[in-house]
Parts: C-alpha cells; structure tokens; sequence
C-alpha cells in the first residue's frame, strides 16, 4: 500500500495550485466496499494533522469506480463535464505524481481537450 496521509497531503497541495491556477478543484473517491467498516474513512480522516481542503465522498458499492473501468487502487482521472475521460492515472502501476507533474498533467490534459 502507498503511504496515504503523505499523498493526501500532496493532493491538498494540488487543490491550493487548482484554485490559484483555475485548475479543476479535487473531489476524492473512496471506494466503500473495500474498507474494514464504515468508521475506517471518517476515523483516517479524522486522525490527520489537518482536514483537508477538498471533499472525500464514499462509493459504498463501488458503481464510480466500474464507471471509470478501475482495477487498481488508487487511481486519479480527470473527467470533463460531459463526462468524458481527458485524462487517468493508475497509482498502483505508475506511482503517485508530484504536485508539479499532475498540475503539469491535468493542464496538457484542459489543452489537448481545447484543440
């Protein structure tokens, strides 16, 4: 597993670069059904040093995630507001970004979808 209070962290400093940059805000996912109960989310949660700055929805049966066709956890994806992918990241596979290369990412990702 990767070491989630230090990537969340790092996806706070995402949310601070979004809304400096006009960068779509952060809104994370967390997949219910694969959590030891329903305290484990607000218990993590509540544990940090500090809340965070974008909100933190269930998906207590796991439909968000076969929606976006998911088989690894964690993931980021950037959706457009049709609801078409611009953009996935697979955490499990790649690795969790900087906060300057997803800025980087999610940037070329608005661009190319401009084109």
């Amino acid at each position: 597993m990767t070491p989630l209070r230090k990537q969340l962290e790092r996806l706070d400093a995402y949310q601070a670069a979004a809304v400096a940059g006009h960068l779509p805000a952060l809104i994370a996912i967390d997949e219910g059904s694969v959590e030891a109960s329903t305290s484990a989310l607000p218990s993590f949660l509540g544990a940090l040093a500090r809340p965070l700055s974008f909100p933190v929805a269930v998906d207590r049966d796991g439909r968000i995630a076969d929606g976006y066709e998911v088989h690894d956890l964690p993931w980021l994806v950037l959706v457009s507001t049709s609801g078409r992918v611009l953009w996935y990241h697979d955490i499990s596979v790649a690795g969790w970004p900087t906060t300057a290369a997803l800025t980087q990412r999610v940037r070329a990702a608005l661009a190319h979808e401009r084109r």
